[in-house]
């Protein structure tokens, strides 16, 4: 009897792990075959779901993170990737998933269809991985082990893929840094998986897997998104869920080091965010319109919302801007809080009844959580986003599938019910993708979805103003609450559509007591005053100044909106001449945000239109010093403004001075042939020939991204360099 079970348990890990097996091999593989065929099949209907929605807008997160990348697609590629390697939406800066994206602005540049054609296809080699890990949970996890454990996974990886939820993360162009955390964590999960059972079956090498899994695909993971934090703890679930700590014996030690060594790690990650919990998690609460408890509470409530997605997956119940969900301020406040918190205690503590009997389904809903344990917790994050679920939904629909499984007896059964699952996530994944298609259809969708979302209503209002749809941008402003922001953006609509705003109107608004400064105002008052700039619209400028001010006063959402009124002020300042008001306006603004130099380059530009050169440079170089450590930097700004102030000390024949802004801005733009030009131009008007000659040699062996665009003018220059010696010796 001992015989035969261990022959049992050999034949049990032969199947999945290695070629050989007493099975007759014709059953394997047909049955795998079968699952390659649905898992190409799943494939084709994914892209096929997909398609329509690939023509979709860019909207929030995309604008500040990839707009100005795709605005500069055409520049050299090494010059996009050293302005654009790092992203501010992350400590890590994120610069795996940036670098693709770079990519994408060299390979196709403004056409956003290939940028979401590319994230589609992440999601495609993500269904694959989910597929091959799967394939090795219900291989070990599951009590009928048979061969039909990539058959299960095909099931498992379709209706990942094709679950409409995927949508908010696969058309969302900048989640393409979810995708790729998501895609680097399973490969990392799986090289775990391998690892772990070929030390089970005795293979010393099963480290080299593990090893893998965390010095290779941890760091790819962490630097796309920093939910890869995560990856060590979905580790320890498998661990103890479907391997239980098992080894041969010679690496038990090194399995209960691994152990140890993992709990240390969890307990010194819990130590510091308790003794630093005021300053990495309270302190953000600052700039949110809700408190720490507030989210806790109404966590449970989304948390809740998300399993209700993704087990009734309704368009109706979706949509991208959830910021209409009520605050949950305890737990009978609203009552659903309640409710929600005892279903998931429920679900949780069924999780942990079933781990014996059931543990791919304790494994899933388990997963599930873990999967939110850093964005739908304690973290002062925006309460919630679809796309957060990308990762942790994977484990839902293991559960669902592990109980299908465990409760059917034929198996006839399971694949009508797979079937019919699976159709209906196809239609309603392509269904959604449609709406996702188009501006119009989208937000029109989303709004009627979501008619009390404060942030859905203002860009289905400002899509409108932009389409020049006055009058539906009218109707939903005057659907939402009077307030400063749906005030500026009255004024703005007066300004596109009649060609000019009145005194009375922006009096209006000055009459306004009390309010809330935030992203609709800021923005409104920005296009308002570009207009302006560029005499679009008849505005009252010096009202316009007065009812800045008048924001000002207003406390704001972030200090980002308040920098923004500051600098749309100053440029409007120095429109009108008042250089000193702009500089003033622009320095508050710098204040606000010291490790940001965008607000010196400006103040820099403004002093320099004035012919105030010593102190435009003074402020240039403060810029330069402030960008040698700062992680923000704005060389798209600086350039122009080294250009200018050069170009002014050499109209005035301050030669020396300018040949110091050009060398500074080589420093800091060193890949800018026009800076090594002009220098060049400088120096042979000096007669410094062999310097000269230097500033073109070093401009041809740094290779700047330009060069090839001024090959004319560099063998102009060239040709005006006598052979000789520098005179000067300077």
């Amino acid at each position: 009897m001992s015989l035969r079970c261990n022959t049992k348990t050999i034949f049990r890990k032969n199947l999945l792990f290695n070629s050989d097996s007493t099975r007759p091999p014709e059953a394997i593989d047909r049955k795998t075959l079968v699952a390659l065929a649905l898992m190409t099949m799943a494939m084709i209907t994914t892209v096929a779901a997909y398609v329509p929605g690939l023509s979709g807008p860019l909207f929030l997160d995309d604008l500040p993170q990839l707009q100005e990348l795709i605005e500069n697609s055409a520049d050299n590629p090494e010059r996009l990737f050293d302005r654009h390697i790092v992203s501010s939406s992350g400590p890590f800066g994120r610069s795996v998933a940036m670098a693709t994206f770079v990519g994408s602005a060299v390979a196709h540049g403004p056409d956003t269809w290939w940028w979401k054609y590319e994230n589609l296809m992440l999601h495609l080699i993500t269904g694959l991985l989910v597929f091959w890990l799967t394939a090795l949970l219900f291989q070990v996890g599951s009590e009928n082990r048979t061969d039909r454990h990539w058959l299960v996974a095909a099931v498992v990886a379709t209706g990942w893929l094709l679950h409409p939820l995927q949508v908010s993360t696969v058309l969302y162009t900048v989640q393409r840094m979810t995708e790729l955390s998501t895609l680097f964590m399973f490969a990392g999960l799986i090289c775990y998986a391998k690892g772990r059972q070929r030390q089970i079956d005795g293979d010393k090498n099963g480290w080299i897997f593990i090893a893998v899994g965390f010095a290779v695909f941890l760091p790819l993971a962490l630097f796309s998104k920093e939910t890869a934090l995560l990856f060590p703890v979905f580790c320890t679930l498998m661990e103890f869920l479907i391997f239980h700590f098992k080894s041969a014996a010679f690496s038990q030690k090194q399995i209960k080091l691994f152990r140890s060594m993992t709990l240390a790690v969890y307990l010194v990650g819990t130590i510091i965010v308790i003794a630093n919990f005021s300053t990495l998690v309270l302190r953000a609460y600052e700039f949110r319109d809700f408190t720490f408890g507030d989210r806790i509470f109404t966590e449970m409530r989304i948390v809740a919302l998300y399993l209700y997605q993704l087990l009734i997956p309704i368009q109706s119940k979706m949509g991208f801007y959830h910021d209409d969900i009520v605050l949950s301020t305890s737990l009978l406040s609203p009552l659903s809080t309640l409710f929600s918190a005892v279903f998931l205690s429920a679900l949780i503590g069924s999780a942990v009844y079933f781990r014996k009997r059931l543990p791919l389904y304790a494994f899933g809903i388990l997963f599930f959580f873990v999967g939110h344990l850093l964005e739908s917790s304690i973290f002062a994050l925006e309460l919630m986003f679809e796309h957060r679920n990308y990762l942790p939904s994977a484990g839902i629909v293991i559960a669902v599938v592990a109980v299908v499984q465990a409760a059917m007896q034929k198996q006839q059964q399971t694949i009508l019910i797979a079937a019919i699952a699976i159709t209906a996530l196809s239609l309603l994944t392509w269904q959604r993708a449609v709406t996702w298609g188009s501006p119009d259809t989208m937000y029109a969708y989303m709004y009627r979805a979501h008619p009390q979302s404060k942030r859905l209503s203002y860009i289905f209002a400002d899509s409108s103003t932009r389409m020049r749809n006055y009058p539906n941008a009218r109707k939903v402003l005057s659907s939402m609450e009077t307030s400063l922001g749906t005030a500026t953006h009255g004024l703005l609509l007066d300004c596109l559509e009649h060609g000019e705003v009145k005194d009375s109107r922006v009096e209006e608004l000055l009459a306004f007591a009390d309010g809330r400064v935030d992203g609709h105002a800021t923005i409104s008052i920005d296009d308002l005053v570009q207009a302006s700039l560029d005499e679009k619209c008849d505005v009252p400028q010096v009202l316009l100044i007065e009812l800045m001010d008048h924001l000002l006063a207003f406390p704001a959402e972030s200090f980002l909106h308040k920098q923004s009124i500051l600098t749309a002020k100053a440029h409007l300042l120095e429109s009108l001449d008042d250089v000193d008001g702009a500089v003033s306006a622009l320095r508050t603004a710098y204040e606000l945000q010291p490790d940001n130099s965008r607000s010196l380059y400006f103040i820099a530009h403004a002093l320099s239109t004035a012919d105030r050169l010593e102190e435009a440079s003074n402020a240039l170089t403060a810029a330069y010093e402030l960008e040698k450590t700062s992680p923000i930097q704005n060389k798209n700004i600086a350039k122009t403004i080294y250009l200018n102030i050069g170009g002014m000390y050499t109209a005035d024949n301050e030669f020396e001075k300018a040949l110091t802004i050009y060398a500074q801005g080589i420093s800091s733009i060193p890949t800018e042939a026009l800076f090594y030009l002009r220098k060049t131009e400088l120096y042979i008007q000096l007669q410094r020939y062999d310097r000269a000659r230097e500033t073109l040699l070093e401009l041809r062996t740094l290779d700047a991204y330009d060069v090839s665009e001024h090959e004319y003018a560099i063998r102009r220059l060239g040709a005006a360099i006598r052979p000789g010696t520098d005179a000067t010796g300077a």
